[in-house]
């Protein structure tokens, strides 16, 4: 097993993006949520947790609409198995 890796989100990962945050709640919510953001371009940064080249998990700070500048953490998800592993933590 490879060690997990953290990077940037590529274009070629939206899709599992997706799959993930829709396989990680239990409403498509917050995977709607990220290709909104991402649509709008809200998204300013956005991570991925990659395992033996699966995307495991995913993060995304977006503008905050707010009085002061300000980004907005979240959503984030993990895959079910890997959960409780510190993959949230890393990312």
């Amino acid at each position: 097993m490879m060690p997990m890796k953290i990077r940037s989100e590529l274009p070629g990962d939206i899709a599992a993006i997706h799959a993930l945050h829709v396989s990680a709640f239990d409403t498509d919510a917050e995977a709607r949520l990220v290709d909104r953001l991402r649509a709008d371009a809200d998204d300013v940064i956005s991570l991925v947790a990659e395992e033996d080249g699966a995307l495991i998990g995913h993060a995304m700070f977006s503008r905050l609409r707010a009085p002061l500048p300000a980004l907005a953490f979240a959503p984030v998800a993990v895959a079910a198995e890997p959960r409780a592993n510190g993959v949230a933590h890393a990312l």
